[in-house]
């Protein structure tokens, strides 16, 4: 199945009775269904590839914007505040450059064939300097998500809270929802 393929996602919503029926006889009473009101929105709101046009893509944002979700959310997660400070995958790239440095560095470290070769030292001292420069990048922007947040999540809880947003982003493209996040 392609990426840009339609799929069935299940998300689940709470209405009472009466919300429920109401939603259903709006949408009967106007020839259409909960599940095309509520697809039609979702693409219009994220400017999707079925979206009904540009006016309907204003108006879903602005209601989304009026309700103040954003505003809502006025102590955002470490990986949130990333996002929205549109550096959310130069962390990732950081994080990634990090595994790969460590790792590199205790390859180079350990494995007898490279002890042995005359230029492991200047590969190593090469990886610490990439290693110390990724940290100090990462943490840098840490620091500046503690300057900007009233009470900022651990460094090591906002680390953990990426990867855990990038298992819910493969899962998201596989076509799979995650039962925990609705």
């Amino acid at each position: 199945m392609k990426a840009d393929e339609l799929k069935p996602r299940t998300i689940k919503i709470e209405l009472t009775d009466k919300d429920a029926f109401d939603f259903f006889e709006k949408c009967y009473f106007d020839g259409t269904t909960p599940k095309e009101v509520i697809e039609g929105f979702v693409n219009d709101l994220i400017y999707g590839d079925h979206s009904h046009g540009s006016d309907e893509q204003d108006f879903a944002n602005v209601y989304y914007d009026r309700v103040g979700y954003h505003y809502l959310n006025d102590n955002p997660t470490f990986s949130q505040w990333l996002m929205r400070n549109s550096c959310f995958y130069d962390a990732i790239i950081l994080i990634e450059d990090i595994t790969v440095c460590e790792s590199e560095i205790d390859y180079c470290s350990n494995d007898p064939e490279e002890l042995e070769d005359p230029d492991n030292a200047k590969h190593i001292e090469t990886f610490r300097h990439e290693l110390e420069k990724s940290k100090q990048e990462l943490n840098d922007l840490y620091k500046d998500y503690t300057e900007h947040v009233d009470k900022p999540e651990s460094f090591e809880a906002g680390i953990d809270g990426i990867g855990k947003y990038t298992e819910l982003e493969k899962l998201i493209k596989k076509g799979e929802w995650p039962d925990d996040y609705t």
